[in-house]
């Protein structure tokens, strides 16, 4: 019922706003008229969506999302480079951004699949094996923060047990100061 009611509205309103022929128009309103051109498009009549018009130059907005995903994945590989590895902090700040390495490397990959399913099959394949170097570089640097996350731990247990080990005679712990806390020798009192 509701194409049936559209349908009426669009071929009687259509014909109304915009006459047939270019003739019977005002010459004002005769340069107003936008020809678009469909030869470098694809219509498809879908059964959910309706008729689709779309460009069959997609494929480059696709290859410029997955140059500027690889110039953020080299802007995180920097980033991880240059955080000093140093305390607690910097090394949760690297597993955050080893973490994003992933996801952007992940979205690398589906930006190579989308080129491969518009028929763009090199250029697919080309930012596949980009993001397969991704995933390499992710892993890599997951490694080093492990074994930096490591040995800054071991280091950290080492003072403990050092800590622990030396077994302080309980004459020389240190005191407050305060009178009283030696009240053999007390001069105060």
């Amino acid at each position: 019922m509701k194409k049936a009611v559209l349908a009426f509205f669009l071929i009687f309103s259509a014909g109304a706003v915009f006459p047939q022929d270019r003739a019977s128009l005002p010459e004002e309103y005769k340069k107003d008229f936008i020809e678009i051109d469909y030869s470098n498009a694809q219509i498809v009549d879908h059964s959910v969506y309706g008729v689709m018009i779309l460009s069959l130059d997609r494929w480059k907005n696709w290859l410029i999302r997955s140059s500027i995903i690889a110039m953020v994945f080299a802007t995180l590989v920097i980033l991880f480079i240059s955080i000093p590895k140093d305390n607690e902090l910097n090394i949760m700040l690297a597993y955050a951004i080893t973490g994003a390495m992933f996801s952007v490397a992940f979205w690398e990959t589906l930006a190579g699949w989308m080129l491969t399913r518009l028929s763009q099959n090199l250029y697919g394949t080309l930012i596949m094996a980009a993001s397969i170097l991704m995933y390499a570089a992710f892993y890599v640097s997951l490694i080093k923060i492990k074994k930096t996350d490591l040995s800054f731990s071991s280091i950290k247990e080492s003072f403990q047990k050092m800590s622990q080990m030396a077994k302080e005679d309980p004459r020389l712990v240190s005191v407050s100061g305060l009178p009283g806390d030696w009240e053999k020798e007390d001069f105060v009192k």
